[in-house]
């Protein structure tokens, strides 16, 4: 027992305090970069709407809310616990994004019943992540895996979903199209970037 746990980082302190934190910033963030203005709406502030499609698409990327997960299950640093944490944090995130829309008068009272399989799947997913984070605060070959899995999704994701994809037949606007260039782009790199950090980290240790 005391072998295992000398693989295993110092578990951060006030975990609960981290995790309200990030799900209210994921959940107030990825809401307020959805709100339009009329001028977006009638083209008359295209650069405006590029800017804010960049900033909403990045925010509603599958590596971030992966990230959230992760990072929450990291903070918990036991295997049920994470999980559940990690599972509650992206629900709550999604609860927060939904509920400040409706206060706002910005979405409908329905949209709860219409994203009742995106909670669904929410809680899902987000379980093995938490266990992901976890492990993750391993120092061994486990723990490096586990440290990849937002970095290489991050790089994968954009030719998963096809950020890159040019519409053949259809016309999008300009900001619809190089948003999603820019954020695919940005991805690749970012996720280069903190692949390279964890190696160069792992390798120190």
């Amino acid at each position: 027992m005391k072998r295992a746990l000398a693989y295993l980082r110092p578990a951060p302190a006030h975990p609960l305090r981290h995790t309200i934190l990030a799900v209210l910033l994921l959940g107030v963030l990825s809401l307020v970069s959805n709100i339009s203005t009329t001028a977006e709406l009638s083209g008359q502030a295209d650069v405006t709407w590029f800017f804010r499609l960049l900033f909403s698409k990045a925010l509603n990327t599958g590596a971030v809310w992966a990230g959230l997960g992760v990072y929450v299950g990291w903070l918990w640093g036991r295997a049920l616990v994470g999980a559940l944490a990690a599972a509650l944090a992206s629900v709550g995130a999604l609860a927060v994004h939904y509920a400040l829309g409706n206060l706002n008068g910005i979405m409908e009272p329905s949209i709860w019943e219409e994203n009742l399989h995106w909670f669904a799947a929410s809680f899902l997913l987000s379980a093995p992540l938490g266990v992901v984070g976890v492990l993750a605060r391993r120092r061994d070959w486990l723990g490096l895996l586990c440290r990849l899995v937002v970095p290489l999704g991050a790089i994968a994701e954009p030719f998963v979903v096809g950020m890159f994809r040019w519409p053949a037949g259809f016309s999008f606007p300009w900001p619809q199209l190089y948003s999603s260039y820019a954020v695919g782009a940005a991805s690749i790199v970012l996720g280069i970037a903190g692949t390279v950090l964890v190696l160069t980290r792992w390798r120190r240790n």
